[in-house]
């Protein structure tokens, strides 16, 4: 009896310190000139986990600052460079989808407009910095699915996730009559 109280209270403790999602599944993630400027184009990588029945279409990063003089977008191609098929898993909870993951990095004209980028941003006075992706996926999905997508900027540095878990409705879905 003693054994299931102590279980008892691991679980309720570990259950009390999942956050409360409100369906918003955007994340603050911040950066400075560094992860700008101070970067080589060479390790920039990008990887996508999605369901495996989702067929990807195009990937590109886009980089954007604000300064005094206003805000600057540009985009950088991506390139694949490698596919990992993750097994459905089957656990005494849940099944989890069988998913790929997708591995990127900037192609050679990306690094090129990059370090272009990177100069010109050199000696500039910037308020604001943010990376994004433009993510496409094939217009034939007739169900929803989920995706993943992290950054790497410098390899010891690791991933960061820019969207996690972010459900898709499929815009073929039938209305349900409910």
């Amino acid at each position: 009896m003693k054994y299931m109280l102590v279980v008892l209270a691991i679980m309720l403790s570990g259950c009390s310190s999942v956050s409360e999602t409100t369906g918003n599944d955007e994340h603050l993630v911040t950066f400075d000139e560094q992860d700008f400027v101070g970067i080589n184009p060479d390790s920039i990588r990008a990887r996508l986990v999605v369901d495996d029945f989702v067929k990807l279409r195009t990937i590109k990063l886009g980089a954007e600052i604000v300064s005094a003089e206003g805000s600057i977008r540009k985009e950088f191609p991506l390139v694949l460079v490698g596919i990992d098929m993750m097994q459905a898993e089957r656990s005494w909870i849940f099944i989890t989808q069988s998913r790929n993951r997708y591995q990127f990095q900037l192609t050679a004209e990306g690094k090129r407009e990059f370090a272009e980028f990177q100069k010109w941003l050199n000696g500039k006075s910037c308020t604001h910095y943010s990376y994004a992706f433009d993510v496409k996926f094939e217009d034939n999905i007739d169900r929803p699915f989920r995706y993943t997508l992290k950054l790497m900027l410098q390899p010891s540095q690791g991933y960061i996730t820019m969207v996690d878990n972010r459900q898709v409705q499929s815009p073929f879905l039938a209305p349900s009559d409910s």
